[in-house]
């Protein structure tokens, strides 16, 4: 018994070297998010809603209580838009 406890630390250790390393749960988070993200813009292109206004209509629905901030850099290449609620707004740009 205590011989397959023993393996069963050996492998979570030798698994969280592993991820450690080659950073194995980063990569499947992005892979996802990204299709997650294919998802929401194909669904748009569906509803002919690809405006980034409905973005900010959905993000903005779904924080009620919150202010919500709407920045578009045209100037940056590729433009830049980002949307995020007031308090995430403080705590991603306080100096």
């Amino acid at each position: 018994m205590a011989t397959i406890a023993a393996g069963i630390a050996a492998t979570a250790a030798g698994l969280t070297y592993i991820d450690g390393k080659y950073h194995i749960r980063q990569d499947l988070k992005m892979m996802r998010a990204k299709s997650k993200g294919a998802k929401m813009f194909q669904k748009a292109v569906q509803e002919r809603r690809i405006s980034p206004y409905y973005f900010f209509e959905r993000h903005a629905q779904a924080h009620p209580g919150e202010e919500c901030i709407w920045c578009f850099e045209p100037e940056s290449i590729p433009p830049t838009l980002w949307l995020t609620t007031k308090s995430n707004f403080a705590e991603e740009f306080e100096d």
